[in-house]
Formats: structure tokens, C-alpha cells, sequence
């Protein structure tokens, strides 16, 4: 018997997908999915973030500016300059030496001044009324001023004055910080902080100070990875390419959003460089403001409804256009010690909103002695056409009330050091009307808006306030 063997060879076929692969295969892309909105939703925060921390700087920096005048101020107040007298540079300043640290605003009056305690500034934009402790809602910044006199903590004997502004703010629940606003649901608030330290020394008894500010930056990387991928069956395969569809899907409307936010993005940034160089640069000229001498008449205000031949000799400040309708100056006028001509006189400066352009322009003009009257025409524009200014407003010495709307200012004769408040409304490009209903002032807007008179719109807004205190003592000639 004959017997035949024969080898048989099993078939080959490819593999696919199980269902298990096709799962995994589904949470992988999904989790590239949730990356791109993650990283699109960390950019948006860190954008909102940005334009807090400009506001609390310039918070942070009016209260170092408010501790810089009440010790110039403190100086004025003695009874024999440079020494002598019952009053210390100090006064009013130790209660915040302690570990809680102290408060004020920018009036140094009332429930302004400095006392002790933990409250949220509040602003009330209805009323024409600064970030400060008394009026207004409040908002989600908190400052605290602490001063530690150095070497021997002794505030009546040393002199030297370590000074530190905290301005801390609450941020609400994002993908990075699952905090609440304690206002919203009762509990403990996530809060973000700026820190401003400054060194004053007794300089009119010894030395001038140097400043130190230190910066740290944190950078964090995450990587992805993938895995390798089997071939697919004819059924495996339609059903990965469904899902695969509605991913790619998902992943350019995501795309297409971000493109479209980008825009608002990139603006609001640039909005944030523009308001910082404008605000700088009136600070400069403002901190080197000098009295006007009998010799000099740069101190006039030529605006409609203002006496053109008031001079105001000893004055520093003098706020110009006068707005009767909204009752605020959209003006400042001063002698300016940073621009001299060739002959080593002072320049004659003013900061001011034209309100017949649309959007308004805040705009400077500056003239050489003689100083005679210049045409707004010839003034030059601070702020580009397309930065949308809602309102700015000027106040000398915490708002203090002129007797003659036409004489408002700081002189010679006051028994404080001079310091100017500013307060800048600007509109946030892009961004929708708060309310579609016409306005004539900020009370027919809600919460976060302001009034654009230029169209009678109300606009959502960003606010910056600082402070600029008067570098040169404001003796008057009798004690020159």
C-alpha cells in the first residue's frame, strides 16, 4: 500500500483591527483633539491674565507714588527745614510697619487715608469716581502698603524706608486654576498678586536711594507621543474613517476659532502696549513739573469757556477743559523740567482729550518760551485713530474741590506735595457693545462698560489708574 503524504500550508491573510484596537486607536485621537483646545484655551486666560496684572501694576505703582508723597509732604510739614521740628518723614506711615500692612487711596482723606485693613478697591465709572475705600462697587483688586525702617526698625530715628505695595486680584475657575470668585459662590477665591518694593531714604537730611526689582520667568514643556498602527479590514476601515472625519472635523472648527480669536487677541495685546507707552509718558513729563515763575506765562487756560488772560503764577498744575456736561477736566498744563530749549528754559506741556475727532485722541502740545498761545491744530496726537478712548480725567491732590473751576490746580501755597491722579477709560477692540441702546453718560451702561460720547454707544472698557507724585519739594518762595 502506497501512501501518499501531502503538506499542506496554512492561508495568509492580513490582520485588522479588533475592537479593543479601535477604542484605543479612538482615545488617542481624541486626547490630540482636547490638546488643541486646551492649548487655544490657555492662550485666551493668559491673554485676560495679562491685562489684570497691567491694571494691579499701575495700582501697585500709585501706591508706591502715595507713600512717596506723604513722606514729601511729612518734609513740607516740619517746622524748620532741613531739621528740627516736632514732625517726623515718617508720620503717618508706621501704622503700616506692622506684619498686616496698612491701606490708601489716592485722596489720603476720610476712609482714603491710611488706616489698617483688608478691603477691595471699588470704582464706581457713574459717578466720574477712581479706583478708592469709599464709593462705587467693588472689584477684584485688594492693595496693602508695608513699610519696614531700616537699619533698626526704629521709624523715628532711622532713615532709611523699605516700602512694599501687594496688589492681589481674584481669578475665577480656568483649566490652570480651579478657583471661584468668593463674591460667586462663597468660597475661598484663587488670587493672583503683583509685587512692587521700593527703598526710600531721608535724602533731604542725607542720600538719594537705588531701586532693585528682580524677575523670574518658569517655562513648561509637555510632549505627546503616538503609537504604531495595524492595517485595518474593510469594515474596521469605514469606521475608523467616520470617526476619523468627525475628529479632523472637530479639529478645524477649532482651528478656525482660534484664527478668529487671534485677531482680538493680537489686539487687545497691542491696546495693552499702547495704553502702558501713553501712560509712561505723561508720568515722565508730570513727575518734573516746576512752579511758574512771575517771568513765565505758560499756566493759561485757552479753551472755550476759560479766562485766556488769568495767569496762574505759583502754580505746578493746572487742569484745563473743563467739561461742564460731565463736570471733569479732560486737561493738564504744567512747566515741564525733562524739555529745555537751547537757552536752558523749561518746555510748557499739555496733556489733553480732543473730543472733536472720532474716536477721541489724547494729544499733546508743547511750546518754548515765549510762550504764547499754540492752535489745537498744531497739537500732536499721543494715541493712534484706531485706540478707542472712552473718557481720561485728571485730579489734583485726591480731587480736591477748586472754589473757580478756572484756577483748579496745585500751587505753591498748598500744604501737601503735589500729585496728579490719572484715569484712563479705553475700549476693548473687537469686542461686541455692552448694550445696544444709545447713551449719554456711563450710568446708562451696565457694569464693565463706559460711554463713548464720540458715538453714543456703550463700549466695554479697560481701566488703568496711577498716581504721579512731583519730584521737586513744592517750597514756597517764602522758604526759598
Amino acid at each position: 500500500m502506497n501512501f501518499v503524504f501531502k503538506k499542506e500550508y496554512p492561508l495568509r491573510r492580513k490582520q485588522g483591527f479588533t475592537i479593543i484596537e479601535l477604542v484605543i486607536s479612538i482615545f488617542v485621537l481624541s486626547i490630540a483633539v482636547v490638546g488643541i483646545f486646551s492649548a487655544f484655551s490657555i492662550v485666551t486666560i493668559l491673554t485676560s491674565d495679562s491685562a489684570d496684572r497691567l491694571t494691579a501694576t499701575y495700582l501697585a505703582q500709585e501706591g508706591m507714588e502715595l507713600v512717596r508723597n506723604v513722606r514729601d509732604t511729612n518734609w513740607l510739614d516740619m517746622d524748620e527745614l532741613p531739621l528740627g521740628g516736632s514732625l517726623k518723614w515718617t508720620d503717618s506711615l508706621t501704622s503700616c510697619v506692622s506684619g498686616s500692612g496698612c491701606e490708601a487711596d489716592y485722596t489720603l482723606t476720610g476712609s482714603g487715608a491710611i488706616h489698617v485693613g483688608s478691603e477691595y478697591l471699588k470704582i464706581d465709572s457713574s459717578g466720574g469716581v477712581f479706583y478708592n475705600y469709599t464709593t462705587g462697587t467693588p472689584t477684584k483688586f485688594k492693595r496693602k502698603i508695608i513699610i519696614t525702617c531700616l537699619p533698626n526698625n526704629d521709624c523715628d530715628n532711622d532713615y532709611i524706608m523699605k516700602a512694599v505695595v501687594q496688589v492681589s486680584w481674584d481669578q475665577k475657575a480656568t483649566l490652570l486654576n480651579p478657583g471661584y470668585l468668593a463674591s460667586d459662590y462663597g468660597i475661598s477665591s484663587v488670587s493672583n498678586g503683583i509685587t512692587t518694593e521700593s527703598t526710600l531714604y531721608n535724602w533731604y537730611n542725607y542720600i538719594c536711594a537705588t531701586i532693585n526689582k528682580m524677575k523670574k520667568n518658569r517655562v513648561q514643556k509637555n510632549n505627546i507621543s503616538r503609537n504604531n498602527q495595524k492595517a485595518f479590514t474593510l469594515i474596521e476601515l469605514i469606521v475608523v474613517m467616520a470617526v476619523f472625519l468627525f475628529v479632523i472635523g472637530a479639529a478645524i472648527g477649532i482651528f478656525l476659532s482660534v484664527i478668529k480669536s487671534q485677531k482680538q487677541v493680537l489686539s487687545e495685546q497691542q491696546l495693552l502696549n499702547q495704553i502702558s507707552y501713553v501712560t509712561e509718558y505723561m508720568s515722565k513729563g508730570l513727575r518734573m513739573a516746576k512752579i511758574e515763575e512771575t517771568t513765565e506765562d505758560c499756566l493759561v487756560d485757552y479753551s472755550p469757556g476759560a479766562n485766556p488772560s488769568n495767569y496762574h503764577y505759583g502754580y505746578i498744575y493746572l487742569l484745563t477743559r473743563y467739561d461742564s456736561l460731565l463736570g471733569r477736566y479732560n486737561g493738564i498744563k504744567f512747566l515741564s523740567q525733562s524739555n529745555y530749549d537751547s537757552a536752558g528754559r523749561p518746555s510748557c506741556q499739555e496733556f489733553y482729550l480732543d473730543t472733536t475727532t472720532t474716536p477721541y485722541v489724547l494729544k499733546e502740545i508743547r511750546t518754548y518760551s515765549p510762550y504764547t498761545r499754540v492752535s489745537d491744530e498744531q497739537a500732536v496726537a499721543l494715541t493712534p485713530s484706531d485706540l478707542k478712548i472712552n473718557s481720561i480725567r485728571f485730579t489734583v491732590n485726591g480731587g480736591a474741590t477748586c472754589a473757580d473751576q478756572n484756577q483748579c490746580g496745585a500751587s505753591d501755597q498748598d500744604s501737601s506735595q503735589p500729585r496728579v491722579t490719572i484715569f484712563l477709560s479705553v475700549g476693548i477692540p473687537g469686542d461686541s457693545l455692552v448694550t445696544g441702546t444709545n447713551c449719554n453718560n456711563d450710568t446708562d451702561c451696565h457694569a464693565g462698560g463706559a460711554c463713548n460720547l464720540s458715538i453714543h454707544r456703550c463700549v466695554p472698557t479697560r481701566t488703568i489708574q496711577t498716581t504721579v507724585s512731583q519730584r521737586n519739594l513744592n517750597i514756597n518762595n517764602g522758604q526759598r
